[in-house]
């Protein structure tokens, strides 16, 4: 029952992703784009008791390849970045 939240995460990155990239940069009024998957990353970890820091760790590399596959980083840039505020919060 585990893998279901990572699955719905991970469905609910891409679609916020697709969206950041696609849909909201035509509303960037002072080319500011939210960060999305940043945002829905934090939230979960945030407010996510039982998780630990193997959560942290899975939720944090599924956000950062998410992330990296939509933009013009390099593959696993981002999973770094997320790891390290992951384990900071």
């Amino acid at each position: 029952m585990m893998w279901n939240k990572e699955f719905y995460f991970t469905i609910v990155l891409v679609i916020f992703a697709v969206l950041q990239n696609s849909f909201f940069v035509h509303f960037a009024g002072l080319e500011i784009i939210p960060n999305f998957v940043f945002i829905i990353f934090f939230l979960l970890v945030y407010f996510d008791e039982k998780n630990g820091y193997g959560g942290v760790f899975l939720n944090a590399v599924i956000a950062g390849i998410v992330f990296d596959l939509f933009s013009a980083n390099y593959l696993g840039f981002s999973v770094v970045i997320f790891l390290v505020l992951g384990l900071i919060t």
